[in-house]
């Protein structure tokens, strides 16, 4: 396998990974609203609407990622999502999503490294 079809492989499944949380959010209506109280919450005026635009991102977001469409400006916007996700919850789960915790941050690092070195193939093959 070459190092782009590699990556090729990467960026499409870290795309799915997006698109699949935004249409199970979706398709629950009562779970963007859950979202969007909980962002409420934390002290975000308009929660819910927040809410929807996040889970619009996901799937508009990252089905233009899975097409290689401006992916290294959404590799960026989903940084931000998953940097914001480990400070409003992750981080204070501690560090395992299963195991010695629950809920922790190694998920979202992983993520934020695959959106990472996605980012930077994307830049040297524009």
């Amino acid at each position: 396998m070459t190092r782009d079809l590699a990556l090729t492989v990467l960026r499409i499944f870290v795309a799915l990974i997006f698109i699949i949380h935004g249409v199970a959010r979706s398709m629950i209506f009562q779970t963007v609203g859950g979202f969007g109280e909980f962002l409420d919450s934390k002290g975000f005026p308009g929660g819910f609407y927040i809410a929807w635009c996040i889970t619009l991102f996901e799937l508009t977001g990252g089905t233009a990622m899975a097409l290689n469409k401006f992916t290294p400006y959404i590799s960026l916007g989903f940084i931000a999502h998953q940097i914001m996700a480990i400070l409003l919850v992750h981080a204070g789960n501690g560090w395992f999503v299963v195991g010695a915790s629950t809920g922790g941050m190694e998920y979202s690092l992983l993520i934020i490294v695959s959106l990472f070195v996605i980012y930077v193939h994307s830049r040297k093959s524009s």
